[in-house]
């Protein structure tokens, strides 16, 4: 596996911007890059929607609605992907969020313009339950996600270095993520990569929406 980092003004032509690292997956050859370009928008929303549609369901509604609606708020310059040069598509995304903005941040001021006044209003006041306040010393991971059939082959520990990357990049003394207890995989990766717990927490009522009880807070110092 080939991992590099083009600048954000060479996404549509992409170079290594920094050393890059060699893995095998499989037959396939897979690059990480900073941002995605405009043509890899529906990919990155499929992704998105996979890893993350079934528990937004209750909050943003299922099929197109959902589907144009994260479409059109994914904010391209704050995730980092993985791509299959064999196909041109993107297989893998890493979220992440700063004080300067985050993957999904225009959530919140798009809910109105997809959902109306009221519906907008109402989801608006679910998602502020849901934030996660962000931490000048720490990037926080705003959402990772691999295609189905390219999990295993060793994609996700690739997105986790490229955030360990731009969070040293932006200064950041080291990384922070939320993970639902139920899911164990992601959190045997997250600790193989260094990242130790650091809080718990339950979010009450709000599991009759999102479909789970309890998230962990995994750390990850550089």
């Amino acid at each position: 596996m080939s991992v590099s980092f083009p600048n954000e003004a060479m996404l549509h032509t992409p170079r290594p911007a920094v050393p890059s690292q060699s893995r095998d997956a499989g037959d396939r050859e897979i690059e990480v890059f900073d941002g995605f370009a405009p043509q890899h928008r529906a990919d990155v929303t499929a992704l998105y929607l996979d890893a993350f549609g079934p528990k937004l369901a209750r909050f943003l509604g299922r099929g197109a609605r959902i589907r144009d609606f994260v479409h059109d708020t994914l904010n391209a310059n704050f995730a980092v992907v993985a791509i299959d040069t064999q196909t041109g598509r993107v297989v893998g995304v890493a979220g992440f969020r700063t004080e300067q903005g985050g993957l999904t941040e225009r959530f919140g001021s798009r809910l109105h313009g997809h959902y109306g006044p009221f519906g907008g209003f109402w989801r608006g006041l679910i998602l502020n339950l849901l934030q996660t306040q962000e931490r000048s010393d720490k990037l926080l991971v705003d959402g990772i996600a691999v295609a189905e059939r390219y999990r295993g082959s060793g994609i996700g520990t690739a997105l986790l270095h490229a955030l360990d990357a731009k969070a040293a990049a932006l200064g950041k003394q080291g990384i922070r993520l939320d993970v639902i207890d139920e899911n164990r995989r992601a959190q045997a990766l997250y600790a193989r990569h260094g990242y130790t717990v650091t809080d718990a927490h339950d979010i009450g009522l709000l599991r009759l929406i999102f479909g789970f009880r309890h998230a962990t807070q995994m750390t990850r110092m550089l």
